[in-house]
């Protein structure tokens, strides 16, 4: 239900947070004093009625049949992560845990100055997650939008406080990001069955990971396959047509993976559908008294009143995925390790952004000019969009529009020892997405092409020191046409009136970068510093810097209890291509190219602390800002006539998050665990309309002052999880706190959700 207010009261906002941690905790503790053994093999899943994002479906799941049982290892690099054995039997320090996506080599907790996180592939399994999206459920600052199986939700994630076009995917190291746009792959998609662990970094990354990493870096790093060669069969089954088949095919030659002659291969099948034919409800309640439209089938707007219930059967937002993949890892000598990993991804979608369920509400706001697009008459203060009204406005057939996207990845790396204390690593990778989008406008063809090389040196040049030094080459080309085998340069008329041109267009990048690592005081001060240079095709030469200081203390060396952290780093990210120059059209607005779009730069910190309780349980806490000259923002209305409004992608002028990461962590014993987050997130535009030449208001959400929308200023998630060799079991819950109304400036309240996952063998 939504509640329109005007602005989020920050008394409130902190009672909220208050009251919201309090009862969590209870809620834990209930739980834990409670659990009780259920002897069945169900994935129980609760939902707030009414919102389709917390929708989920109740499923059976299956065994998976393995023919032998294998332990999986831990990660130790991008490429080709191991680790020694005898390790797993060292007592728990989730301080002393290892990451290798912060500094691009294995490191623990202690040594990261980084705010960074991980997700384990226990944690998957216990979030009984089937795509990355819902797996980092549990990090502090990433905002989701629940994914339903895998609809398309480009652009409605966030980290600290920042689009998918600001922070970076990676898969083993490979870049997801699409060359059009310039945005992450859609995680929604990305499946968790060959996923060994998903690690996090938080906070500025171009230093190591270049343009576009301005709010971060996910990491996703699939297994590294040893022992004997096993069979895994996965079938699982759920409501609103929710079904998943898995085929997975692993194993080495009984060497071990850090040992010379290892061969390792995984190779499988996924099919994933879900048709999400869910009911639903929307409750509007009016503001300032004004009367509630309803737009029927006759294209009419009928007036409702003040408050109106609505009810209808969602539709459009099926998926079909299938998913071939294959890894093969190879140890000719001690010293050499090739990685090569490849997979196809075909993935098939309902023509979400019409019709998303049907019910969709536009809110009227006295800051906006309501009578553009779909939206009635002035004096109202909602309508209510039926699906009969769709049919009617746009003549739209909901059984063909489907959205189409093949996905080709290739990624090769050769990771060479050349002495105890020198490592060199290249990389090379190949994404390719072909899309159609019949309902995109203008441009329905896509063809997305991201090239990559990197080299990267790691030596210890004396103790105390570790120097990194890397070169990357980058190379995007997006070719978009209104139909296939149009010629470039070709003019095209289209329905509403608009033109469209097809083009073929590439950018390219390269840049040197290094990093030095400095050690004091018997390692307990570490200090880490270093630069980048980029040279852009299209927008020239840019330098970045960064620093970070970490100092651990309390406690003996590699095991102390207290850690302060602290970052400084700049960055840029450049346009895509698709805001330089694609036409697109929506209904009757037309989105025009701008090929003088200029890159936004931008700084950022933080600080933190990390307090190891014990060595089984972990308390973080992380102050961030970041802010955002030149600011990218699309869709600013520059042109009106009787017919068509035109927008286009400007600089504007700045944008700014602030916020806290709060995390607890306690691994209660050998069964019992406990994952506690808080995130506060404040993201805003700054600055003022009149120098940008501009209304208050200038499209899709954004204003001045005000929160970026869908961007809830609390959230909180809470894991509770028991696991034994016979039997697991998972109580979660997201509690999500008020946030902003798309395209609006009315705030709604927040929900719930909380679920509950069994599993036995």
């Amino acid at each position: 239900m939504h509640k329109q207010k005007r602005h989020g009261s920050p008394a409130r906002r902190w009672a909220t947070l208050f009251a919201v941690s309090v009862q969590l905790i209870c809620v834990a503790c209930f739980q834990s004093a409670k659990a009780e053994e259920v002897p069945t093999a169900v994935e129980a899943k609760s939902f707030a009625p009414g919102r389709a994002e917390n929708l989920q479906g109740i499923s059976a799941t299956a065994p998976n049949f393995d023919l032998q049982s294998v332990q999986a290892p831990v990660q130790l690099a991008q490429s080709q992560p191991t680790v020694a054995a005898d390790e797993e039997d060292e007592p728990l320090d989730l301080l002393g845990e290892f990451n290798v996506t912060a500094q691009r080599r294995r490191t623990t907790e202690r040594e990261n100055t980084q705010t960074t996180y991980v997700v384990s592939k226990e944690d998957i399994k216990a979030l009984g997650a089937t795509n990355v999206s819902d797996a980092l459920r549990l990090v502090p600052g990433f905002t989701l939008i629940q994914s339903l199986g895998g609809v398309d939700l480009r652009g409605q994630n966030s980290l600290r406080g920042l689009d998918d076009a600001r922070f970076v995917i990676l898969q083993d190291g490979r870049p997801l990001t699409r060359s059009s746009n310039n945005r992450a792959s859609d995680i929604s998609k990305l499946s968790t069955i060959n996923v060994e662990r998903i690690e996090v970094v938080s906070g500025g990354s171009t230093l190591r990971y270049g343009a576009d990493a301005v709010g971060g870096v996910i990491n996703v790093i699939t297994i590294t396959p040893e022992g004997p060669p096993k069979l895994n069969v996965g079938l699982e089954f759920g409501s609103f047509g929710f079904s998943q088949y898995q085929l997975n095919y692993s194993g080495s030659n009984g060497i071990a993976p850090t040992e010379p002659g290892y061969v390792g291969y995984d190779v499988g099948y996924e099919r994933r559908t879900v048709i999400n034919d869910f009911p639903f409800t929307r409750n509007i309640t009016a503001y300032n008294g004004d009367d509630i439209l309803f737009a029927d089938g006759d294209g009419n707007f009928v007036s409702k009143g003040t408050s109106f219930s609505f009810s209808e059967i969602a539709q459009q937002n099926y998926t079909f995925s299938d998913l071939y993949y294959g890894k093969l890892i190879f140890k000719p000598g001690a010293d050499h390790t090739i990685t090569v990993y490849a997979q196809q991804q075909n993935t098939r979608r309902g023509a979400a952004g019409f019709c998303t369920g049907c019910g969709l509400t536009g809110y009227f706001d006295d800051d906006i000019d309501p009578n553009t697009g779909l939206a009635g008459p002035r004096g109202y203060s909602a309508v209510v969009y039926s699906k009969a009204y769709y049919n009617e406005y746009y003549n739209y057939d909901f059984s063909t529009e489907d959205s189409n996207e093949d996905q080709t990845g290739f990624n090769l790396t050769w990771d060479w020892d050349l002495s105890e204390l020198n490592t060199l690593s290249t990389q090379f990778s190949y994404n390719h997405t072909w899309d159609l989008n019949p309902t995109g406008g203008g441009q329905k063809y896509l063809a997305n092409r991201t090239l990559e090389a990197q080299v990267r040196y790691n030596a210890q040049l004396y103790p105390g020191n570790i120097f990194n030094a890397g070169f990357q080459f980058l190379s995007n080309r997006s070719v978009q046409s209104p139909e296939l085998g149009a010629e470039g340069g070709e003019i095209f008329t289209l329905p509403n009136g608009g033109t469209a041109v097809p083009f073929d267009r590439e950018i390219s990048r390269w840049a040197v970068y290094f990093t030095e690592d400095l050690r004091f005081f018997d390692d307990a001060l570490i200090l880490n510093f270093g630069s980048r240079l980029t040279d852009d095709v299209q927008f020239g030469t840019f330098t970045t810097s960064g620093v970070g200081l970490r100092y651990n203390f309390g406690g003996e060396k590699g095991k102390e209890t207290f850690g302060l952290r602290a970052n400084w780093s700049q960055s840029f990210k450049a346009p895509g291509l698709s805001q330089l120059y694609a036409t697109f059209t929506s209904g009757r607005n037309i989105s025009l190219p701008n090929p003088d779009l200029q890159p936004e730069v931008g700084v950022g910190y933080d600080i933190g602390l990390d307090v190891a309780l014990s060595p089984t349980a972990v308390f973080r806490a992380t102050h961030f800002r970041i802010d955002l000259s030149n600011a990218v923002l699309e869709g600013v209305r520059v042109d009106e006539n009787d017919t068509n409004t035109f927008t286009q992608t400007i600089n504007a002028q700045a944008t700014l998050s602030t916020g806290w990461e709060l995390l607890f962590n306690w691994q209660l014993d050998s069964n019992w665990e406990i994952q506690l987050n808080h995130s506060i997130i404040d993201t805003r535009a700054i600055g003022d309309a009149a120098s940008d030449g501009l209304q208050r208001y200038v499209a899709r959400g954004y204003f001045y002052g005000i929160q970026t929308d869908e961007i809830p200023f609390n959230t909180t998630n809470l894991a509770l999880t028991y696991n034994s060799p016979g039997f697991r079991s998972t109580f979660s819950g997201t509690v999500v706190g008020e946030r902003r109304i798309a395209n609006t400036s009315f705030y709604t309240d927040g929900y719930s959700r909380f679920d509950l996952t069994l599993a036995v063998p």
